[in-house]
């Protein structure tokens, strides 16, 4: 969680599209929606340091795009 959003009670969702290799890599991430710079970078560090397992079509595994909503939302909010 961004230190300045937690510091001041704020929330958001970034949203990212994701490019996931047929080896289950992440090949490439972009912002669709932001939430402010702070957010999308923790999104996009996140993201980066996750693993992935590739999708399967007939059997196979193939490379795949996907829309990856990252919610941020403190402790205690009413969500």
């Amino acid at each position: 969680y961004p230190r300045l959003a937690r510091e001041t009670g704020r929330e958001g969702t970034v949203v990212l599209a994701l490019s996931i290799g047929e080896n289950g890599r992440l090949e490439a991430v972009e912002v669709l929606e932001s939430a402010g710079a702070d957010f999308d970078e923790e999104a996009l560090r996140a993201v980066r340091a996750s693993t992935f397992r590739p999708a399967v079509r007939d059997g196979r595994a193939v490379a795949c795009r996907a829309v990856l909503p990252v919610k941020f939302v403190l402790k205690g909010s009413d969500e």
